[in-house]
């Protein structure tokens, strides 16, 4: 027995593709993460717009001090709230802060005067970046207005504190009001597990049943491997998105609407692993990359990091990624969002990725392994 397992350790650490799953690909996939994670620790410069409706003094000085913090960005001044809504729904900013009218006013007399902030909690990390940042902000709003204002009252101690209290932010955590953890990470892990579903079926995909293509050209054998396996991936679909969504209480939106972005979001999926496929021409290696491919597009997809955080080069990884637009879409239509969907973005991946397919599986043909 102890011979049999030296023989199989010795025989593993020989194989060059068991030391690339063992120690490359680990080593690998830890440095991509740590170097992601690492280089930004926390979020920066999310954008936000701000509707100065006072447009006094301390409103001014107010934003001045907004713009020191490191975790916000004012990307817009807006006139309006029409305009604050159609910016928000596009993406182009995460949070909409409000000065009302009378808040200055209200500041000189010590009274309760308050701003309001709108911001996007579709998003764990981001929602409470900014969060962080109005309870920031308020604490300035106290120490700088409230406290010095009861002080000239003759108040101190401990009633200085409680009665600066009064500059309070008004949260709206839109989306997820109620900030259920579940609805934050859940919905993009299971569709995270839906594209490893696909990612496994489609680098076996073009291994399986030879057989029954024999004499066929290389386009039906494609079109019919392809045709085949959308078809079959509508199964884990329905279980995940039709069954396991309703049961543990997560939003889905328009069904309709999410099968059709689902369509070349598959599509996509699989032409991306069977181009990987003619290149490796070895099932469960295939299999492997595929795998790896899977777990990183879930870290580098926005869904838990916001995706303008990463460093350029990881930005652009993520735009290649089909799991990145998916997610981005599936969103709009969870949360009922009202925005625009881009399903057409993910139909690109297809021809893109389609016609270097066609080309190189011309190389199973040649070795006559059909």
């Amino acid at each position: 027995m102890f011979k049999l397992i030296y023989r199989e350790i010795k025989t593993s650490l020989k194989s060059k593709t068991y030391l690339l799953l063992l120690l490359v690909i680990p080593l690998l996939i830890s440095l991509f993460i740590g170097h992601i994670l690492v280089k930004t620790r926390f979020p920066v410069n999310l954008p936000i717009a701000v509707f100065d409706q006072d447009g006094s003094k301390i409103s001014r000085e107010i934003i001045n001090y907004m713009n020191t913090m490191p975790g916000i960005a004012i990307k817009h001044r807006i006139m309006g709230m029409e305009k604050g809504k159609k910016l928000f729904l596009s993406g182009k900013v995460r949070g909409i802060v409000v000065i009302p009218k009378d808040f200055s006013r209200k500041i000189n007399q010590g009274k309760q005067a308050r701003l309001t902030i709108y911001e996007d909690f579709n998003f764990l990390l981001p929602g409470r970046t900014i969060a962080k940042s109005m309870v920031i902000l308020e604490g300035w709003l106290q120490k700088r207005f409230f406290s010095d204002f009861f002080k000239k009252k003759g108040a101190s101690g401990y009633s200085t504190r409680a009665l600066s209290n009064l500059g309070l932010v008004e949260y709206h955590k839109l989306f997820n009001p109620n900030l259920e953890y579940t609805q934050f990470f859940l919905p993009g892990l299971l569709m995270a597990i839906l594209y490893l579903v696909l990612c496994v079926l489609s680098a076996i995909a073009l291994f399986r049943n030879h057989f029954l293509y024999k004499g066929v050209s290389r386009y039906t054998f494609l079109f019919v491997k392809i045709i085949s396996h959308l078809i079959i991936s509508v199964i884990p679909f329905l279980i995940i998105y039709g069954l396991l969504f309703p049961w543990f209480s997560l939003q889905t939106g328009a069904f309709p609407q999410m099968l059709l972005l689902y369509i070349p979001f598959s599509l996509a999926t699989f032409l991306l692993g069977m181009f990987i496929s003619v290149i490796v021409r070895e099932p469960v290696f295939t299999t492997e990359v595929m795998i790896t491919i899977g777990a990183i597009s879930f870290i580098i997809s926005g869904f838990t990091w916001p995706v303008k955080m990463f460093p350029g080069f990881i930005k652009v990884c993520a735009m290649i990624v089909p799991l990145t637009e998916f997610l981005d879409n599936s969103l709009k239509i969870w949360y009922d969002t009202g925005v625009h969907i881009h399903a057409e973005r993910l139909w690109l991946f297809v021809p893109v990725l389609l016609l270097p397919t066609i080309l190189m599986i011309r190389r199973i043909f040649n070795e006559k392994r059909l």
